[in-house]
């Protein structure tokens, strides 16, 4: 070989490297920017941020545990970190309270056997799972306790699997006002629910691939958000992965960040919007799974392990109990910014499912319903004419079914109250707006100012929530719904249009409402 050729060789070689280079990069870049999920980097979502922890308060509880740390099996701790416990799991403790976040501790239930521990926003509602015997209720900050079930009470039955009772109770976890709970037991698959402060209970899932009993030692772990609408579970006996429910607890699926983490996990905790979720592994480290940004945070301790965990300020800091037998709470800066609270995504106007948009279609005008719209479907607005859809969100809400006129509700809109409208009733969020010449009255208009902030204009019209408007009526039916919206082309990323809803003037979003503050899953 000529000296000439292999020179041309090394150049061509080191051009095809800087190609891949180049190209995996782009796939990185494009993952990051769009949030996908893409095979050929799939090894990307395994690597984790080391981050640093900032101390704010240790205090030994040794005198409590017996110089045992895994004695500590929950942690809770109202929204701001000022009430928090600790359920101990033998030596006649119980439960531990601090009224000073965490400085000093006192001893409030001498009950042996406590598996976990919940509390509501202001920490004045306790629950706490006292294995083998049932579920424990404090109405007063944790100096009286009693029993809502098993205990005292006796054995209650528990639906969905023949067998298990009321003293099989183990983990709990509940919403921000302590109504709303969720519970796993030691020995059944089921994940059950209850509505009223643990009154009553329904099975609401059965955790799949097991067979029972399994092995009480690696239990079933479950953390809420603040309205129990995004949950994650450690489902440490089967594949030892964590999974995530978007929807009150009825589907569930892994959570694309976990990458290669072992479990089983000894606790879990997630932040108040749900965003994101700490876990500590058999390793004693404290793993951050940002998993609406598709990435992982760890900390690995220095000297010891972390063993239990609960999380309070949104997620901004944690409480830590390690195997020195300390209390720990920190704050530090997450990777990412906690989103947005549970109820002010429906400040979104939005559609229920089935809602009637007029398009332009095969040279027809029809009206299509809302979930079947897609990228460059042809609406007709108000003003101008037939407009390209560029982006669909959707998401979920839960509808109390009262009559109560709040702006995170469903709303319905007839024929009988807007003669304009089609025959079908149109049901919308509380803060969708109905595009109107003028307000009736002026304490619409400043109803509407409180609502939405200011007074809006869209194509020359007001804009009127429909919790303002007393034509709309409260939707009574309760559940859980699928909401939708649509965002059309414009040279403004900040303008919206007014289209046709079953009849009905009504707004769209903006392109950059929808993409970048709606917190809506986008389909394009």
């Amino acid at each position: 070989m000529r000296g000439g050729d292999g020179l041309w060789i090394y150049i061509f070689v080191g051009f095809i490297l800087l190609l891949c280079v180049c190209e995996l990069r782009y796939y990185i870049l494009d993952y990051h920017k769009y949030n996908i999920q893409i095979n050929r980097i799939r090894f990307f979502q395994n690597m984790a941020t080391t981050i640093s922890l900032n101390l704010i308060q240790s205090t030994n509880i040794s005198s409590y545990d017996n110089n045992n740390a895994t004695a500590v099996r929950g942690m809770a701790s109202s929204k701001d970190g000022r009430i928090m416990y600790v359920a101990i799991t033998e030596n006649n403790i119980g439960i531990l309270i601090s009224t000073n976040f965490g400085v000093t501790w006192t001893n409030s239930n001498q009950t042996i056997g406590l598996t976990s521990i919940a509390c509501s926003f202001d920490g004045n509602i306790v629950y706490a799972t006292h294995l083998g015997v049932g579920l424990i209720k404090s109405t007063n900050s944790g100096n009286t306790w009693s029993y809502i079930f098993g205990g005292t009470l006796g054995q209650t039955p528990l639906p969905g699997i023949e067998g298990y009772t009321s003293d099989n109770v183990y983990q709990i976890t509940c919403d921000e006002t302590g109504t709303k709970l969720f519970m796993t037991t030691n020995g059944a698959r089921t994940i059950y629910y209850s509505s009223d402060g643990g009154v009553s209970w329904s099975g609401v899932y059965s955790i799949p691939n097991i067979s029972e009993p399994y092995n009480p030692q690696t239990p079933f772990l479950v953390t809420s958000n603040m309205d129990c609408s995004v949950l994650y579970a450690a489902f440490n006996n089967t594949d030892r992965k964590i999974y995530k429910s978007f929807d009150f607890g009825v589907t569930w699926n892994i959570i694309s960040t976990i990458g290669n983490v072992p479990g089983p996990f000894a606790s879990i905790s997630t932040n108040s919007t749900g965003d994101f979720l700490f876990a500590t592994d058999t390793n004693g480290v404290l793993n951050i799974f940002y998993e609406t940004h598709a990435a992982r945070a760890v900390f690995v301790p220095s000297n010891n392990r972390f063993t239990t965990i609960s999380s309070y300020n949104n997620g901004n800091n944690i409480l830590l109990m390690n195997d020195i037998n300390s209390t720990e709470t920190y704050s530090f800066q997450n990777l990412y910014p906690p989103g947005l609270i549970p109820g002010t995504i429906p400040v979104i106007p939005c559609f229920k499912s089935d809602s009637k948009i007029l398009c332009y279609k095969n040279g027809y005008e029809i009206y299509v319903d809302v979930q079947k719209l897609r990228k460059g479907d042809l609406l007709k607005t108000f003003k101008h004419g037939y407009v390209a859809v560029n982006m669909i969100g959707t998401s979920k809400i839960y509808n109390s079914g009262n009559l109560s006129r709040g702006k995170n509700r469903l709303y319905k809109c007839t024929s009988e109250h807007y003669p304009e409208m089609i025959e079908e009733d149109l049901i919308l969020t509380g803060c969708h707006s109905i595009l109107m010449q003028r307000f009736a009255t002026s304490e619409q208009r400043e109803k509407t100012r409180e609502i939405i902030g200011q007074i809006y204009l869209t194509d020359g019209k007001v804009r009127l929530p429909a919790c303002v408007d007393e034509r709309a009526v409260p939707y009574e039916v309760e559940g859980v719904f699928d909401i939708w919206h649509i965002a059309l082309e414009n040279d403004d990323y900040y303008m919206n249009y007014g289209i046709y809803a079953n009849g009905l003037l009504v707004e769209t979003c903006s392109k950059r409402f929808l993409k970048e503050l709606s917190g809506m899953t986008l389909i394009h």
